[in-house]
């Protein structure tokens, strides 16, 4: 009896440890309960059973109808409205505003949408990313740069970081930081492409600034390592002959002024003295220009031996040694100086604009202003103003009755200055064409002796304007007197 027992309960133990391995062998090894991440970065839980959790709460996360945690959105949950943040976790009691998950910080509005991008709060002008992350420090957003605070404000104006100087913009709150030239508070400052300012020595455009510690560029005179430079209100390096406060300077290429040297500049000789002021010979009878004082013999006869710095002459009409009329030769003088040295006659810059028309001619009759021109030019630069005005004459007049001359078989090319002086005071008075007329009128030709040419050409001036008889005799008295 009591082995039936026995073997009874024998078998019935049997039984359980075959169940019981059955059951550990049927289980899922990975059935401990756990979050799990897909490639695509969704976050799900498996449970205890080793199946996803769908559409439920774990702790405070919530898992949607396919098991994936829920970011960012207001999740409705046994009727009642929940919110949760960038991190899939509840945010209790939730409202508008800033909420710092782990680290981060992120923004989010009265609806629970969450913001990108710029946006303003309070007045102050923040950035999160496509991330909803707040930035802070110096930040490169859609090729420009931007500085946010340890708040994320964006800042603006002048600002240092990293031992770096920027600027960034204050109008319409933009932000960004300055690259390039720019004018700010009536000087120039030049930052680079990754806006930094920028000091010392800078090329922009093919002009040369010098940028001080400040940034500001150097304006007016500056002392540089020991060199003298000048620079433009805009702060432009100056080159080559420059008129300052009424003075002449010389700079070379590299923008040093010279001093204690002389130079040559459009064929005008300077003498440069200790501060670097240019001085022109006063000295030099010839004015520094092209045209003889032999065959000028017959100015002082025209309108007195001083004469370049008149204006309003013959009534308002005329200016000059040569008495140049507005109507004729008066605006083409304005545009020859100019053109040659724009430095010196740049008073006269407004006129040489004008088109040579018959309007733009007479805005010169009586004009005041430009009057006024003329002298604060010749007051300037006597001797280079006296010695275009002969050039110009020369070629004007003089020239133009050479080459008529010799289109009628007459040639004077080589005859002394004197005798050529005479021809030029007939074409300065009555033109050019009418000289060369006179010249042959009065029987000159290729074998006429130098004394014998200037002794027809007056008397045929005297019988034809008996009025200037005087003048005339006194003019050819001195031009004989040089042969």
């Amino acid at each position: 009896m009591n082995r039936e027992i026995l073997q009874v309960k024998k078998k019935i133990l049997t039984a359980v440890a075959v169940m019981f391995v059955a059951f550990i062998v049927t289980q899922p090894l990975n059935a401990k309960a756990d979050w799990r991440q897909t490639a695509k970065g969704n976050y799900y839980y498996i449970g205890n059973d080793g199946k996803k959790v769908k559409g439920r709460w774990i702790g405070d996360y919530y898992l949607n109808s396919k098991g994936y945690m829920v970011k960012n959105k207001w999740v409705v949950s046994n009727g009642t409205k929940y919110f949760v943040g960038a991190d899939g976790k509840w945010i209790p009691n939730f409202r508008k505003g800033w909420y710092q998950i782990g680290k981060k910080w992120y923004y989010y509005t009265s609806s629970g949408k969450m913001k990108t991008g710029f946006f303003t709060v309070k007045g102050k002008k923040y950035y999160c990313n496509s991330k909803g992350i707040m930035l802070t420090g110096l930040r490169k957003i859609s090729g420009k740069r931007y500085y946010f605070d340890s708040s994320g404000a964006m800042k603006f104006g002048f600002r240092t970081v990293k031992g770096n100087r920027y600027y960034f913009r204050k109008t319409n709150k933009d932000g960004y930081a300055f690259t390039g030239l720019r004018k700010m508070g009536g000087k120039y400052y030049y930052f680079s492409a990754t806006g930094i300012m920028q000091k010392g020595w800078q090329t922009v455009n093919n002009a040369q600034y010098y940028f001080q510690s400040d940034g500001k560029s150097a304006t007016g005179w500056e002392n540089i390592s020991g060199n003298t430079y000048y620079f433009t209100n805009k702060g432009i390096m100056v080159k080559g002959l420059q008129n300052i406060d009424g003075a002449l300077y010389y700079f070379g290429d590299n923008g040093i002024m010279y001093k204690n040297t002389t130079i040559t500049v459009n064929g005008v000789t300077y003498q440069v003295d200790a501060s670097g002021k240019c001085n022109q010979n006063v000295n030099d009878p010839s004015g520094g220009g092209s045209v003889s004082q032999e065959m000028l013999f017959f100015t002082k006869y025209e309108s007195g031996p001083e004469a370049y710095g008149q204006t309003g002459g013959d009534n308002g009409n005329a200016c000059g040694k040569y008495q140049f009329d507005y109507r004729y030769s008066l605006l083409p003088l304005v545009k020859y100086c100019y053109s040659k040295d724009p430095v010196t006659f740049k008073e006269f810059q407004p006129y040489a604009a004008y088109a040579l028309t018959e309007k733009n001619k007479a805005k010169l009759k009586g004009n005041q202003k430009f009057f006024r021109a003329w002298q604060t030019i010749y007051a300037r630069a006597p001797r280079l103003f006296a010695s275009y005005q002969d050039e110009f004459a020369k070629q004007e007049y003089y020239d133009e009755t050479e080459r008529y001359l010799m289109n009628m078989g007459i040639n004077i090319k080589f005859r002394p200055d004197v005798v050529k002086g005479s021809v030029f005071s007939y074409s300065i008075q009555h033109g050019a064409y009418s000289a060369a007329l006179a010249v042959k009128a009065a029987g000159i030709n290729n074998g006429t002796s130098n004394r014998s040419f200037i002794n027809k050409l007056y008397t045929y001036r005297i019988s034809n304007f008996p009025l200037y008889r005087t003048r005339y005799n006194s003019e050819k008295a001195e031009a004989l007197s040089y042969l």
